[in-house]
């Protein structure tokens, strides 16, 4: 049997070559572009030379299917140099041998040489008019000119003799010539600029070579048709996908598949497809034929349970950012979708042949051993628990039942979100409760529950850890269990009940012949919940770009109102705004009074969790939440201290606020202000529409916390709860989380319609379900920390100083939880009681009977339990 060695001219012009061991040892001359194709009988040897002006140049040597049955090929610089070649197996881009730019670095070091080199190598090195070096003689004959050479091409080619004739020679040289399975042809490709080759190489000639068969392929649509795969290319341009079914050995034992991959995928841009397989498919796809790459394990159907599993790895490089996911509907995926490449350490990064950019292997192969920078970097960036980075266990499966497995691709120079971008969101959550409590400081209502919240979770040194804490079942339970609670989230209700109501004031001041009505109020909340939940379900994509819209209109709106206050309002002295306390719920103690009232100032902190539970669908989320939730803290701690100063100063006549018939002090101090309805309905607008953003926002983050618990089975009706769906294409969506937060934001609504006490008691859930949640968050990192057990792998740390900060945190929290459960005055009845303690009560009743007495904790699966298996 024969092969065929290509011999390919890249140049502009055209090239000879000396042939040695075939074509009877005569000369070919190959033109500009073109190729010429010798016959290589297996078990032959041969050189194929570069000539420049009759001095052989570099040279390609090769030994078709020899010992063993394999091909031995290297590049050697050892008679001379005048071009570029490299010599590699067709479409087998890690056999590629020698510099394909070995003429323009030689150059590069000649020019930036010493005089005295210049002139000790004047007699080898030859140059054109300009001084640039065009062709060197035999560097086996110039002991000064294979030392210059080492100094930019060692190890990339043969520049000494190597081990001969007893000589060891130099290891490098020795490394040279490597050895592949010879079933192939060989390409050599000739340049005087890049002699990388272009894709594709060649069209490579068939001997009798029989590829693994797979099973016709359908691809047409990017749903699950059945066994197999889809692939969604979420990039900029078309890519090709090569997919790749591990070799089995006789003893039972899987080995990869380097060299034959079937089938080749195109996919268009923003496009996707599926992709039909045979359920003994078990191997991995990745992007092009050429590594590094970024590999997508995956099998078809299991042997223990019958479904598809997959994992990411980048054991052999990193080409970009990609993830797997299951299709059977039961939400669970991992990879990444972030770009690490772009700020990634030169000394982990590896130019592909084809010269695209990647991170190098993590655990070596033929090419090169493993390269710690990039271990190093992705270790950083990503997370063995996300992707395999070395060793093999450790990194979350992905089990989808129906056989079939999604797989989705970024592109790598795709920016990261970073702070900026998701400030909105975690800004438009935290402003509605800024704009609420300009409402709530000044009501004249006794609200029978107050909803602070300080998100202490966020002060952890893993910022997701209430969301991603790998303990054990009970563990991670424990924390979940009362956090579930606020998942149906009373805030959502209570903000719309706020902006609903503000809208009713409105109407009153206009109209002094409206009578407000209960069930009014109640369709305005309704619609708020409703309009949110539209938003969230049409306008998903554009959703950052108007939160950046409201974030603005926060801040200048913001601005917009406290002006005027400041100008044209009557003000306190210094002593009264600041220092004049006073004790209207008749407690015993200042302090006591103090503590109950500062429960609705902390109502101005809710909004930081919100961005916690959007966390898998932020790219680089345990970067960048951490430093949004920063910035939307300190930019919302500066505006509501503005607002509280303001507010201080300002109001001078209590009781005159209080008995405004728009039922809103606030309202009735932009009129007194202003002696505008207009001007007030602007000002008051700036709060509505704030206000409805953070709804929005509310309702997003409800849908995300009913969909991530539900997928661990954590709800009745899991199953429902958890599925996605496509809305668009590339928009997927939690929609049945999303319409049960509709669902149940009605029904919370319709309460108001009995009693607006009830109503009030089931909102001021939200304050005591929070707390508790960040209490037994903080209260396991705290235990992990003394039993001196490993924190999760975080990108966000407070150093030393985490336990310190974790300790504070709790102490601040407890006293609050305490609290919240007080009413507002000393004299409690019927109407004044604060009905949290009983709802709280019971709801955390229910959840424990739930969990341990009607088969929660059989259903129940912590991420932990779903582990890697065997790919």
């Amino acid at each position: 049997m024969s092969h065929t060695i290509f011999v390919r001219n890249m140049s502009k012009h055209t090239q000879e070559f000396e042939v040695h061991g075939w074509n009877n040892n005569q000369n070919i001359h190959v033109g500009a572009g073109k190729t010429w194709n010798i016959n290589a009988p297996d078990g032959s040897s041969g050189a194929i030379i570069a000539l420049h002006d009759g001095h052989e140049g570099e040279q390609a040597e090769i030994t078709k299917k020899g010992f063993m049955g394999n091909d031995f090929i290297d590049m050697s610089n050892i008679v001379g140099a005048g071009g570029n070649m490299i010599v590699q197996q067709v479409n087998k881009p890690w056999t590629r041998k020698g510099d394909p730019l070995f003429m323009q670095h030689l150059n590069n070091a000649w020019h930036k040489a010493s005089d005295a080199t210049k002139r000790s190598l004047d007699r080898c090195v030859h140059r054109d008019g300009h001084g640039n070096v065009t062709r060197i003689d035999a560097i086996k004959d110039y002991p000064q000119l294979e030392a210059f050479v080492r100094t930019f091409a060692d190890g990339k080619t043969y520049i000494g003799v190597g081990a001969w004739n007893g000589s060891p020679g130099n290891d490098n040289d020795n490394h040279q010539s490597s050895a592949a399975e010879g079933n192939t042809d060989i390409l050599v490709t000739y340049n005087d600029g890049d002699a990388t080759p272009q894709s594709p190489e060649v069209a490579p000639v068939m001997h009798n070579f029989q590829a693994p068969q797979i099973v016709q392929r359908n691809i047409s649509s990017a749903r699950a048709q059945g066994p197999g795969i889809i692939l969604r290319n979420h990039t900029s341009h078309k890519q090709q996908f090569a997919f790749y079914n591990n070799y089995w050995n006789g003893n039972g034992t899987a080995g990869a598949n380097f060299d034959h991959p079937d089938p080749i995928v195109t996919v268009n841009a923003n496009d996707s497809h599926f992709v039909s397989l045979p359920e003994s498919f078990k191997g991995r796809v990745q992007r092009g034929t050429q590594l590094p790459a970024t590999w997508a394990e995956f099998q078809i159907s299991a042997s223990n349970d019958g479904a598809a599993h997959g994992d990411i790895s980048l054991q052999q490089g990193c080409d970009g950012a990609a993830t797997i996911s299951a299709t059977d509907g039961s939400g669970q995926k991992n990879g990444f979708n972030w770009d690490i490449l772009k700020d990634a350490p030169e000394a982990a990064i590896q130019k592909k042949p084809d010269g695209t950019r990647a991170l190098a292997t993590t655990v070596g192969n033929w090419m090169s051993g493993p390269n710690q920078a990039a271990i190093e970097w992705e270790q950083k960036k990503v997370g063995q628990q996300r992707a395999y980075i070395v060793g093999g266990t450790g990194v979350p499966d992905v089990a989808s039942k129906n056989k079939c497995l999604a797989h989705v691709v970024q592109d790598q120079n795709e920016d990261s979100s970073s702070s900026p971008p998701f400030l909105g969101f975690v800004a438009c959550a935290m402003a509605g409760k800024l704009e609420a409590k300009m409402e709530s400081a000044l009501h004249h209502h006794e609200k029978l529950g107050t909803q602070p919240e300080w998100n202490a979770v966020e002060v952890t040194e893993d910022e997701v850890v209430a969301d991603k804490y790998q303990g054990t079942g009970a563990d991670r339970h424990d924390m979940r269990m009362l956090g579930r609670v606020q998942v149906l989230r009373g805030s959502v209700v209570s903000l719309s009940f706020v902006a609903g109501t503000i809208v009713q004031g409105l109407i009153t001041l206009n109209n002094p012949n409206y009578e407000p009505q209960q069930w009014h109020g109640t369709l305005l909340v309704i619609a708020a919940v409703a309009i949110a939940v539209v938003v969230n379900i049409s306008l998903s994509k554009a959703l950052p770009v108007a939160e950046y819209l409201i974030l603005a209109l926060h801040i200048l709106g913001l601005f917009a109102i406290v002006i005027p206050l400041l100008v044209m309002a009557p003000k306190n002295d210094a002593r009264t705004a600041l220092l004049q306390v006073t004790n209207n719920g008749d407690w015993a103690t200042t302090g006591t009074s103090f503590m109950v009232g500062l429960l609705t100032a902390l109502a101005s902190m809710m909004g930081f969790d919100c961005a916690v539970h959007m966390s898998e669908e932020v790219k680089d989320a345990s970067e960048t939440l951490p430093k949004a939730i920063l910035w939307g803290a300190g930019l919302n701690a500066v505006l509501g201290y503005l607002t509280v100063f303001t507010l201080c100063f300002t109001v001078t006549d209590i009781p005159h606020l209080l008995d405004s018939k728009t039922g809103f002090p606030f309202l009735q101090l932009f009129v007194d202000v202003t002696k505008s309805n207009g001007g007030t309905a602007v000002m008051a607008a700036i709060v509505i529409i704030t206000l409805i953003a953070a709804v929005v926002s509310e309702v997003a983050t409800a849908s995300r916390q009913v969909w991530a618990f539900s997928r661990d089975d954590g709800f009745p009706c899991s199953r429902f709860l958890r599925r996605i769906y496509q809305v668009k294409p590339g928009w997927n969506i939690p929609l049945n989380a999303l319409w049960v937060s509709l669902g149940f934001g009605v029904i919370i609504a319709l309460i108001n319609l009995g009693s607006s006490v009830a109503l009030n008691a089931v909102v001021s859930l939200t304050i005591s379900a929070l707390l508790s949640s960040y209490i037994l968050s903080i209260g396991c990192l705290i235990s992990k920390r003394f039993r001196g057990e490993a924190l999760p792998a975080s990108k966000f740390s407070l150093g030393t100083y985490g336990l310190a900060i974790n300790l504070i945190a709790e102490v601040f929290l407890i006293p609050f939880f305490i609290f919240c459960f007080f009413p507002i005055t000393n004299g409690v009845d019927l109407e004044t009681m604060n009905w949290n303690v009983v709802m709280f009560g019971g709801i955390t009743i229910f959840a424990t009977v739930y969990y341990w007495g009607l088969g929660g904790r059989r259903l129940y699966r912590p991420p932990v339990l779903i582990q890697n298996r065997s790919i």
